[in-house]
């Protein structure tokens, strides 16, 4: 059976996060891993992470996802690409430090200029970028994982690079490095245009790890598997069947609400997957 994780988020609201209780949930509701993303940024994670690391392990859990912060490797100013870069080699080093399986990073982020690299400066770049944290994490078995991004409707001047499943492929490849992969983005696939079906088959070995959730539509609504237009046993059946399935689904509160989207979306993915239950 495939390994299932979610995101270490799942219950909370803007002000109020019990991530140990988010861990035992988890657990209890049968799941291998998880997802971190902080909101609070990497300082939040950097002051946590041996704690963490120990509440996930003493759970049985594994770190599926370690997941970096927003600031672009693409801005245009180039102190600030700096900077981002730097803070994602951060990112990387919390990943081999807390035994994480995979470090997730958007390859567009967002700039904290407000303008951007496009076209070969901008795909260049991020090849550079990614070959940095690839040696940062070489010699631990973490894997940079670079997740399909989604253009930002409310951003125009914000570019979609490595949205496309086959431009996300060219970048990785064009690393050279084995510890280098895709994190395909279900929903992500539905707001640039292309099935997941498609992109899962057109990926192939290429993909280490997967943000599952559901979309009504072409937008990223992180609803839980089940919920929307997913085919989710077309789905599971192109995607290499060692790759986890992750949800990244909206945090909700109180617990028990969040406890039922964990044993729903458990439910609809084992469905896919013919597993009895």
């Amino acid at each position: 059976m495939r390994a299932l994780g979610a995101n270490a988020d799942v219950c909370r609201t803007d002000d109020t996060w019990d991530i140990e209780r988010c861990l035992g949930m988890i657990a209890s509701c049968a799941f291998d891993g998880v997802l971190l993303y902080a909101r609070e940024g990497i300082a939040f994670v950097e002051e946590r992470a041996t704690r963490i690391a120990q509440s996930v392990r003493s759970r049985g859990l594994s770190l599926m996802q370690l997941h970096a912060d927003w600031p672009s490797l693409i801005d245009a100013d180039r102190e600030l690409r700096a900077r981002a870069l730097d803070e994602h080699v951060r990112w990387a080093e919390l990943a081999a430090a807390m035994d994480a399986q995979t470090l997730v990073m958007h390859p567009t982020g967002t700039a904290a200029s407000g303008r951007y690299l496009h076209g070969d400066p901008a795909g260049e770049t991020l090849v550079e970028s990614f070959r940095r944290l690839a040696g940062a994490l070489e010699g631990s078995p973490v894997v940079l994982a670079v997740e399909n991004d989604t253009p930002r409707s409310e951003e125009p001047q914000r570019p979609t690079v490595g949205g496309a499943v086959g431009e996300l492929l060219d970048l990785c490849a064009a690393t050279g490095c084995d510890n280098v992969g895709i994190c395909l983005d279900v929903s992500h696939c539905w707001a640039n245009g292309e099935d997941p079906v498609d992109a899962a088959a057109r990926a192939g070995a290429a993909v280490v790890t997967t943000h599952i959730h559901d979309t009504r539509g072409n937008r990223d609504e992180h609803l839980p598997p089940g919920r929307g237009k997913t085919d989710w046993t077309r789905f599971l059946a192109a995607l290499h069947p060692s790759v986890p399935l992750v949800l990244e689904v909206e945090p909700v509160a109180p617990p028990a609400d969040a406890e039922r989207v964990l044993d729903a979306s458990r439910s609809c993915l084992l469905s896919a997957m013919g597993i009895a239950q």
